[in-house]
């Protein structure tokens, strides 16, 4: 029952935040009766449920702190505002927002200027923000500015905060660390990303446009500038831009997202599945899945790029050894004792195994319940929680092959192997009969000659009838060792694989357990192999047999884990994945006790929440992060780490629900998926692997086979890519950046 009621709960609370389908165009929006009527039908099958919902089901609510909706309560909208959410919902494009645009000058912003135009903005900042939020970021900046005395490293702990969810104080800290040195340029470009996702494209642009004058054709400069003359509803010179990224970087990740809107807004279908199709393969999320699903266009593996290691054994399974088959009467002798002991050992760690599949169940339990209160937690916050790993969306469209099989046969070929063992059992059945059969013959010509007074020949009898069983066992053991072997290596990369999978579309608790379900699966398996024993036969002369005992170790499994592993700290908190695993963390109690801040207050963290391991992003909008070491400026370079000639930077790709892709990836001109990164401190990069295939840097550490990288945030380069923004005015709540 418990299993039935989270999955209600599941529905009531997180479906409705994912992309849901929306009348078409041709659809009349419902009217604001109609509206009403549907919300008293849904409070009636609401009521009907908790009526007929058992005392322990209410209770287990309660304890996770759900509340029903209540339909009454929820604000009441007219037919205009339902028609014009309606008309919002299916916009392609942003409507052409003529008052702030003719508030824009078209000519770059003079350097001298800037400082005086950073105090301006600054100032409409800070009247827009809560006054708490306001002397809070102070404090954050000041702390962060006496902390690495740095602009830029300033500058990166606001991007940082932005990253974790945490905007309105980003926002505010990245102005202030302008301010603080105006002629910083990555900290400008990453204040202009963060104006024109917060909905304040008229602030930006004339900032962007000084960028760009110093330093023509960097692909983010350009990015930004065509996001936000798209936010503005200036279409024609948004796709200017966008194109002139693109042609540089063909798939950048978000100028494709925002020229595949633009390409469909002109009816354009094909072009702009295809600007998708490049924006996703270079960063996923399930924004983008769900506009290629509108566009007509299922998602494949090979639309999407994949970093992430993947051993050839990870759980160790060719580690494990089992006895020879016999194929002779001499070597049954030999090998049966063996073989018994081996498949005792096996029934000996299955049942350990199996006492741990019962702790590991009801772990998961307890961690799925917790999960879920985290989830209605959120929910009741107004904020949207993913109901599976961070990478699991890519990783079940990329890695489906793994559990599918190739070309999704995987069936078949299991079907194929499984009767191809079946075969040959009955075979060996078959042939067993007729041995049976060979044999009662045998006895039945020696018996007679056998007695007192007769020939006894019993070296002859035993010669024959040893023969007779060992061509059998010959037969029967090489067909058998062989389909079993087969089917075994089959049935070790299955199990390989879909652990792979499982690493990154389960729950780390949930994959523990299906680890050690598959541990129990592999040693049912080889200890059930079917092997023939035959004894040597009666007449033959007892010697005494000396049997070595043969003590070979069982085998022991592997302790998969994940190689994949990103962070980047920014001092104050962090941002970490390990494969299905993500967590984000803010140092609190720094931010509490050293600062004197009320993260409760600033809305850090929930009264409910969890706060030494709290996953606390939340508030997102489209964006892309690209963070690596600082680099000497030059023609064409700029913010952005992969427009460097040499090396590689680590991505992040934010969707609306939060993080959903990271990695490697390498330059802007040549991607080359083989670079791998161990460590960045923000001025060395060690053991990385070139396109010659040649290791350069420090190599003490011997060949690297991860893409796991760590970043320093304060002191790496960090450039802040805008997404579509299709709001009209940003992310920041209560904002609105209409003109004076």
């Amino acid at each position: 029952m418990k299993n039935y009621l989270l999955a209600i709960l599941f529905s009531l609370v997180i479906v409705p935040g994912f992309s849901q389908p929306k009348p078409s165009k041709k659809e009349k929006p419902p009217t604001a009766k109609e509206m009403e009527d549907m919300q008293k039908e849904m409070q009636k099958e609401m009521d009907k449920a908790m009526k007929e919902m058992s005392p322990e089901d209410k209770k287990m609510m309660d304890s996770m702190g759900f509340k029903m909706p209540s339909m009454p309560t929820m604000p009441k909208m007219t037919d205009k505002q339902i028609a014009t959410a309606m008309e919002d919902a299916d916009r392609i494009v942003p409507v052409r927002d003529e008052a702030r645009i003719g508030k824009i000058t078209r000519q770059p912003l003079a350097t001298s200027a800037i400082p005086a135009y950073l105090n301006t903005v600054h100032a409409d900042i800070v009247s827009k923000l809560d006054p708490y939020v306001n002397e809070s970021a102070e404090k954050l900046y000041q702390w962060l500015k006496k902390e690495h005395n740095s602009a830029s490293a300033t500058g990166n702990g606001a991007a940082g905060f932005w990253m974790m969810g945490k905007q309105n104080i980003a926002i505010y800290i990245m102005s202030k660390a302008c301010k603080e040195d105006p002629t910083d340029a990555d900290n400008l470009n990453n204040f202009s990303a963060m104006l024109t996702m917060a909905g304040a494209e008229q602030h930006a642009i004339p900032l962007l446009q000084n960028l760009n004058s110093k330093f023509p054709k960097n692909t983010t400069i350009l990015n930004n500038l065509g996001q936000a003359w798209f936010g503005l509803g200036e279409i024609t010179l948004a796709e200017k831009y966008l194109d002139s990224c693109i042609k540089i970087y063909s798939r950048h990740s978000q100028a494709n997202a925002t020229k595949s809107r633009i390409l469909e807004s002109k009816a354009d279908k094909s072009r702009a599945v295809e600007s998708l199709k490049n924006s996703i393969h270079e960063g996923y999320t399930m924004d983008k899945e769900n506009r290629l699903s509108k566009l007509g266009y299922k998602l494949k593996s090979d639309d999407l790029d994949w970093d992430k290691p993947m051993p050839a054994d990870p759980l160790g399974l060719e580690k494990f050894k089992w006895p020879d088959y016999p194929l002779n009467v001499e070597e049954c002798a030999r090998l049966k004792p063996q073989w018994r002991k081996f498949v005792d050992a096996c029934q000996e760690e299955i049942d350990k195994l199996r006492e741990k599949q019962e702790r590991l169940e009801q772990q998961l339990s307890v961690a799925t319940q917790k999960r879920m209160q985290k989830v209605i937690q959120a929910a009741n916050n107004g904020v949207m929680v993913d109901p599976m790993p961070r990478f699991a969306p890519k990783a079940i469209i990329k890695l489906k092959y793994l559990v599918d099989g190739k070309d999704g046969k995987f069936a078949y070929e299991y079907q194929t192997q499984t009767e191809n063992v079946a075969k040959e059992i009955t075979a060996v059945e078959h042939n067993e009969q007729i041995y049976s059969e060979n044999l009662e013959s045998l006895r039945k010509r020696y018996e007679p000659l056998f007695g007192e007074g007769k020939p006894n020949p019993m070296e002859q009898a035993c010669t024959d009838e040893n023969k007779l069983k060992n061509d059998f066992l010959n037969d029967a053991n090489s067909k058998l060792m062989v389909a079993n072997r087969t089917y075994l290596n089959f049935m070790r990369r299955t199990f390989s694989d879909r652990m792979y999978y499982c690493q990154y579309t389960q729950w780390p608790e949930e994959f523990e357990l299906s680890k050690v379900q598959a541990e129990i699966s592999w040693l049912n398996l080889i200890k059930d192999q079917k092997v023939k024993f035959l004894e040597k036969s009666a007449w033959c002369q007892r010697k005494d047999l000396v049997v070595a005992s043969k003590k070979d170790s069982l085998g022991q499994f592997e302790d998969m884990h994940c190689e994949y592993h990103s962070e980047t700290n920014f001092g104050f908190g962090s941002i970490s994945s390990d494969c299905s695993k993500l967590t984000a963390k803010l140092d609190l109690h720094l931010i509490e006790k050293v600062l004197g801040i009320d993260v409760v207050k600033l809305k850090l963290v929930t009264k409910e929440g969890d706060r030494d391991d709290e996953t606390i992003m939340d508030q997102f909008q489209s964006f892309r992060v690209e963070m690596g070491p600082k680099k000497t400026w030059g023609y064409g370079y700029g913010p952005i780490r992969a427009e460097a000639k040499l090396g590689v930077t680590g991505f992040m790709e934010f969707g609306k629900t939060g993080l959903s892709d990271a990695g490697l990836v390498g330059t802007a001109e040549v991607k080359v998926g083989s670079n791998i990164i161990k460590q960045m401190d923000g001025t060395n990069v060690i053991g990385t692997k070139g396109p010659d295939g040649k290791m350069s840097g420090d190599n003490s550490m011997g060949p690297i086979k991860d893409p796991s990288i760590s970043i320093i945030g304060a002191s790496a380069k960090i450039s802040l890519m805008a997404g579509p923004s299709m709001e009209g005015r940003g992310i920041l709540s209560g904002m609105k950046w209409a003109p004076k």
